[in-house]
Formats: structure tokens, sequence, C-alpha cells
């Protein structure tokens, strides 16, 4: 049966096990894991691939809508899993009616029982996370079997048959479905930080967040000029982000993790030249500065997974900016100079805010991780 190696960025979710206690909930690592397992055992999906004896033959009916997992992952040393797999079963049972003549059986009839019936696995497991999970342990602790459905009313007087051989089967397949389910998962790569302890890995969460949000940054005002119109105050110009590589900053203050999401507090600072005319008391003036601007900002950042993969969705919910000019070149007889003009461009920016945050918020919105 073939193997479809699944690489993840695990780094960033066991991460985010880094503020938990030991053996703490993650929701990330449930959701990945559950997908390997339902992956594998998606592969007995036909009499071929699951199980065939002449006529008798059985698998998961459709597993990709029907199968279902749910696990529950702890990290400790090693991770340990324990979940719960639901899925339909299709069968075909085949009954002769015979009778011995002269020392030979005669077969005078055979019919086919198909139909349907439901299944309940419960199923843990063990791995040490290193360079990829290794030594996996899958036990399959219960099978259930339960709702069975016949196509054909004769099938009630066979019905006790039917089932033991339904039952037989899943419980003969236990060995079979631990030991590919253990090679799938010891598949699972993880990356470094997945032997770091404590702080070590809330720092690397917290690092990936720093380095969206600068790049984001980045991306968004390298080499752009910024259009700005404001009527209070009156201004029409341009911004543009002196040097954005040098003198674009961040300085997360404050980053806690509860389960997979982390609230950020957040300093970003950077450089803007500003030029265009202002309108004070009817009179339009030349305005051209170069100032330093700091933003306070708050927001959010969710591990998800995404496909084979891992993402980081983030969302900036508030951002308030202050200006400082450290060059005021134009007019040079601003009445309140410099502490004036950084006042007016503190409250230019603020007017314009909503639509700063919908273009940051859009382009950090879905980020792909990288090991």
């Amino acid at each position: 049966m073939s193997e479809r190696l699944l690489t993840v960025l695990v780094s960033l979710v066991l991460v985010l096990s880094g503020t938990h206690v030991q053996g703490e909930e993650n929701p990330v690592l449930n959701k990945l894991l559950a997908k390997k397992i339902k992956e594998e055992l998606s592969k007995f999906h036909s009499p071929e691939t699951g199980y065939r004896d002449g006529a008798h033959w059985l698998h998961f009916d459709d597993p990709g809508r029907s199968l279902n997992v749910s696990v529950n992952v702890k990290k400790e040393k090693r991770i340990e899993l324990a979940g719960t797999i639901t899925a339909k079963i299709a069968f075909n049972y085949q009954v002769e009616l015979s009778k011995t003549f002269l020392g030979e059986r005669v077969v005078f009839a055979r019919h086919d029982f198909g139909g349907h019936a439901d299944a309940t696995l419960s199923v843990t497991a063990s791995a040490l996370p290193a360079a990829k999970l290794s030594d996996t342990k899958v036990q399959i602790k219960e099978i259930r079997v339960n709702n069975l459905r016949m196509r054909s009313d004769l099938a009630d007087r066979f019905r006790g048959r039917i089932e033991s051989f339904v039952n037989d089967v899943l419980r003969n397949k236990k060995g079979d479905f631990e030991t590919k389910l253990a090679d799938a998962l010891n598949k699972v790569k993880l990356a470094p930080i997945v032997s770091a302890t404590g702080n070590q890995q809330k720092d690397a969460f917290e690092a990936a967040v720093a380095d969206i949000v600068k790049k984001a940054l980045l991306d968004l005002t390298k080499g752009k000029q910024f259009s700005i119109r404001s009527n209070d105050p009156g201004f029409k110009g341009t911004i543009v982000v002196v040097d954005p590589a040098t003198n674009t900053k961040i300085d997360i203050r404050e980053f806690k993790v509860q389960s997979d999401t982390a609230t950020v507090d957040a300093v970003f600072e950077t450089r803007l030249r500003i030029k265009g005319t202002l309108t004070l008391e009817g009179e339009t003036i030349p305005l051209h500065v170069v100032a330093d601007t700091t933003v306070n900002g708050a927001g959010q950042s969710r591990l998800d997974t995404d496909g084979d993969g891992f993402v980081i969705k983030s969302h900036v919910s508030s951002a308030d900016a202050k200006v400082t000019v450290k060059e005021l070149l134009e007019p040079d007889d601003l009445q309140g100079g410099d502490e004036f003009a950084s006042q007016l461009l503190t409250k230019l920016l603020s007017s314009r805010k909503a639509d700063i945050l919908k273009a940051l918020n859009k382009q950090i919105e879905v980020q792909p991780l990288e090991l």
C-alpha cells in the first residue's frame, strides 16, 4: 500500500505549548494528527485495500465523508494522543446452502448479503518528538460495531453470523491498523524547535509573528509613495517611508499565548518623509518634513493548518500613532515649529487609521510558515 509523506511545520505547532503547563492540550496538533490518521485509514476504502476472502469483503465506505477522527494530544516528554475514530463500514457476506451426498458437499444455493454498519475505534498513541516523530506506538483499545443494516430481509435469519463476520474482520485488522498508523505518524517531520522547552518555544512563536508583521510592513512600503488627503487638518500630499529596511522596527512588548492563539501588544517604529500642502486659517502653505513615527498596536495571531502545512492568521485591532518631526524642511517659519508640525501630523495619521489598518491586515491576514 503506497504511503504519501506528510511534511508538517510542527516547529510552531509545538511552540504553542511553550506557555502551557506540562501536558496541556494543543488544538492545532490535534487537527494535524487527526488529519494524518484519517488519511491513512482512508486507504482501506475498497475490497482490494480493505479485506477480501472470496465473496466475503469489508472496507470503510466513502471515508472522505463518513470517516471522522477526533484526537486529544498532550505533550510531555513524549507526545501522547488519545482519540476516537468513527466510520461507516460496507460489507458483503455470502451464505451457501449445501448438503453432503455420498461424502461430498454439494452447494445448491448461494446468496450475497450486503449492507452497512457503524464502527467506533478507540485509539491511543505515543511518540518521541525529535527531528521527526519517532518510536511511535499505536494501540487500538476497543472496536465497537453497531447499527448493522442489511439490504435484504432474507438476511435476518443470518444476522448473528454476519455480525460475527464484521466484528471478526475488524478485530483481525487491528494489528494492521496499528502498524500502518505508527508508520504513517513516524513520517511526520518536526522542526528543531520541537526539542526546545519552556520559554524557548514561546519565543519562537513570538519571533515568527514579529517577522510576519515586519515583512508585511516592508512589502507595503518599500519603494512606494502614498497619497494622503485630510480635511482636519487640511492636508494634501504624499508619504514615503525613508529606507524601510533600516528604519522599520518592531518591538513586541507583551505576548500571551492561550491554546493556539497569541494576543500581542507591540510598538512599530519607522521614519517618514511627508510632503504636500497644508491649509491653516484659509492660507495654503507648503509642508515638507522628515519625521519618526511610533505606533502602539494590539492584535491577535492564531496558528492554523492549511492542507499539509501551517499558517499564522493575524489581525491588528488597534493602532495609535505619534509623529515626532526630526527635520522641518518647509516652511522654515512655521509658527510653533517642530512641535506644532508633530501634533498636526499625528492628527493627520490618526484620521487615516482605518485605511492603514485595512491595508496592513490584508497583508498579514494569512501567512504560510516555512521551516
